[in-house]
């Protein structure tokens, strides 16, 4: 394992330059953002109260926040906007500089092959889905296995239980069915980057849930 040491000569540097976290994909979800940069720093050996104080930084404001501190502390993926990926397949494909209007008409009409066109739209109806899948879940989580009703839109692969949280170190009877609830959300939102079973300990940890 290697130890990683804050190193930041240059002020607009990140804290931990040589830690790479992934924000892409994760758009509005705080707590899977928070559970990998947590697992980050545990990996390299960052010192609990250095991840501690991450954490109480991170959690300090908005999403805004939490991203701004993020790219404080790490060097962050950050994901194309649709504008720059269409600008580079209508450049690829197309053979058209921009997508800005430039007021003249020999740069802002364009002669193109109809097929030429379709690889445009075939590659930009791609990237939509591909963008798609990073944030689309079919996450399902229910007290028992026999209590899930069939359904068509959603295939389940975990289940959740309080038996889980038990097993986690929490005291599930001290758990409202309010907060478990909750966290059975938040595992469904995570779950769409994340490993399921550490984002168990580390949302219920979050959240304040009380340990045995």
């Amino acid at each position: 394992m290697n130890t990683f040491h804050s190193s930041q000569p240059n002020p607009s540097a990140p804290l931990y330059p040589q830690l790479h976290l992934r924000l892409i994909g994760e758009d509005g979800n705080a707590f899977a953002i928070l559970g990998r940069a947590k697992r980050l720093m545990q990996t390299h050996g960052l010192q609990p109260t250095e991840i501690e104080r991450f954490l109480t930084q991170a959690k300090a404001g908005d999403y805004n926040h939490l991203l701004e501190t993020c790219h404080r502390w790490f060097s962050c993926d950050s994901e194309p906007s649709p504008d720059v990926v269409l600008a580079e397949i209508a450049a690829q494909c197309l053979d058209i500089e921009t997508l800005q209007t430039q007021n003249r008409d020999q740069l802002d009409f364009h002669e193109v092959s109809v097929w030429s066109l379709n690889e445009a739209l075939l590659r930009a109806y791609d990237a939509g889905r591909a963008s798609f899948a990073k944030t689309k879940s079919h996450f399902q989580v229910c007290d028992a296995p026999e209590d899930e009703p069939d359904r068509l839109d959603v295939t389940p692969i975990a289940v959740l239980s309080r038996d889980s949280l038990t097993e986690a170190g929490f005291d599930a009877d001290r758990v409202t069915d309010a907060e478990f609830d909750r966290l059975v959300r938040r595992l469904g939102d995570s779950y769409i980057e994340n490993h399921f079973w550490p984002d168990l300990e580390i949302i219920a940890e979050i959240m304040h849930l009380p340990r045995l």
